[in-house]
């Protein structure tokens, strides 16, 4: 009799074990990150937001040949990396995705659609002006990335895990 409370003991105390280790190792990893948006030149940060995976951004700008709306859509991935979703335009222009024989899709606004299918990517480099004004939004807030005065600048716009910014 003892020797078989012994083993249930040692069962539980096993089973015990193995809750606490699973515990520890699922509230220590990291899915939590920290979009920053840095000024490329001098590191400075512009914002900085939590996101999780699964979230997504949206960058809007005005294309500068056509001076017409472009939006571009992302999402933060599992593994913390950025992934390009979709980008809407309402006219072809430079720099545009386009696939020659190819059917474009339409929203209700009348803008092409051109859904991603690329790598996913550590950060987007981007330049930056008053004349394209390029706008990240999150949820409802909208940040702007550019300065006033119509200089071109670069912007780096990357995802980390958050611990690393509770140092």
């Amino acid at each position: 009799m003892i020797r078989r409370r012994q083993r249930w003991t040692g069962a539980y105390a096993g089973l015990i074990c193995v809750l606490v280790v699973s515990g520890v190792v699922a509230c220590g990893r990291d899915t939590a990150h920290i979009l920053n948006i840095l000024r490329a030149e001098s590191g400075e940060t512009i914002e900085r937001l939590p996101l999780s995976p699964g979230d997504e951004f949206t960058l809007e700008y005005v294309h500068s040949v056509s001076l017409t709306a472009v939006q571009g859509d992302f999402r933060l991935n599992e593994d913390g990396r950025i992934e390009a979703l979709a980008t809407r335009f309402l006219a072809f222009g430079p720099g545009l995705p386009w696939t020659p024989g190819t059917e474009h899709q339409t929203d209700s606004e009348g803008r092409i659609v051109v859904y991603h299918t690329d790598d996913t990517r550590e950060e987007l480099l981007l330049w930056v002006s008053e004349l394209t004004r390029e706008t990240v939004i999150y949820r409802d807030v909208r940040i702007p990335l550019y300065t006033a005065g119509g200089a071109y600048e670069r912007i780096i716009i990357r995802a980390e895990p958050a611990q690393a910014h509770t140092r």
